[in-house]
């Protein structure tokens, strides 16, 4: 279904230093001010509901660039570089762990990310530098394991599925580029991928994907 977004609604939030990873589950919104290292939620179905309710946070202090919901309460945070889990309870989140490390040298950062159906997390590594094609997208499965996906990508930023094709959208900002990967969801390889959008130099770049 082809959908025209023509309009732009704001609501009371807190002005974020780099606003990132909006989720909305389990009746939730979620996002991230990954510089400031906060998270925030807001409680409601629709933009009218988030309107009445007060905002939840929790500060890290550090960069968090990722908040993922995974079903039953529990969210996948990048806090620095290592994913988290936590509980949420509704006015708080409660770390439960495990948590992992993702090896990357020092002054490397992950940036955004999402979770597979099978709760595998997939996320980019970012060179300090941002120099072009150095930086990787990653696949990190529930128990643990850190595989390369791909690599090639300068500043990997939003993702979204398409499971009807099991297509991964994905875009590389600094590229100016949105990727589609054809995704073997069971095994996490990608068998087939392509330039979905490459925006011309004078038209911004890409960041969110939904």
């Amino acid at each position: 279904m082809n959908r025209e977004f023509n309009t732009v609604s704001l609501f009371g939030a807190p002005r974020c230093q780099l606003g990132e990873s909006p989720r909305w589950s389990e009746g939730y919104w979620w996002w991230v001010d990954a510089a400031a290292g906060i998270v925030y939620w807001r409680q409601g179905s629709s933009v009218e509901d988030l309107e009445k309710t007060a905002i939840g946070s929790k500060e890290f202090n550090v960069r968090t660039s990722l908040v993922q919901p995974v079903g039953n309460s529990q969210l996948v945070m990048a806090i620095e570089k290592t994913l988290r889990r936590f509980q949420f309870d509704g006015s708080d989140l409660i770390e439960i762990g495990p948590s992992i490390d993702i090896p990357l040298p020092n002054n490397w950062l992950v940036n955004d990310g999402i979770a597979d159906i099978a709760g595998n997390i997939w996320i980019g590594s970012v060179s300090p530098d941002r120099a072009p094609g150095t930086g990787t997208l990653l696949r990190i499965t529930q128990d643990g394991e850190i595989q390369q996906a791909l690599p090639r990508f300068s500043l990997t930023n939003g993702m979204a599925w398409e499971y009807q094709k099991n297509y991964l959208y994905h875009a590389d900002s600094y590229e100016r580029t949105v990727w589609r990967h054809h995704v073997n969801i069971l095994t996490g390889s990608i068998t087939q991928s392509e330039v979905f959008i490459q925006l011309p130099k004078d038209d911004g770049l890409p960041d969110g994907v939904s």
